[in-house]
């Protein structure tokens, strides 16, 4: 089966750099934005809330590219030592886009935000 669309990785600029790079073309010191099959959103610079322009910005390019389908990891939940609870906020306006996929404890954190 063939498909019409390309499928991203959503991943944190850091994270698994050496997969990233040789099976889905992320470029080597460039953390943010559509790189190869990966979109990279900047989670080590500070706290949660310098990473929300990043994500919306993520959601934005989404919405422009319906034609791709977006894999979203559990970003900033690693090495930058954010929690799934810190995070998974930031994607509230990702719900209503159909091209993104979140993880499943992001959406269990967000079916609980009113």
């Amino acid at each position: 089966m063939k498909y019409s669309f390309r499928q991203q990785s959503v991943r944190a600029s850091w994270r698994w750099p050496p997969l990233a790079m040789n099976k889905w073309g992320a470029i080597w010191g460039q953390g943010v934005g559509l790189q190869g099959q990966t979109y990279g959103i900047p989670t080590m610079q500070g706290g949660v809330e310098t990473i929300r322009p990043y994500v919306d910005e993520f959601i934005q390019f989404a919405n422009k590219h319906p034609e791709m389908t977006f894999l979203v990891t559990e970003i900033g939940c690693g090495i930058a030592g954010f929690t799934p609870q810190e995070i998974a906020p930031l994607f509230a306006k990702a719900t209503t886009t159909e091209n993104i996929h979140l993880p499943q404890r992001f959406w269990d954190l967000l079916e609980r935000i009113p």
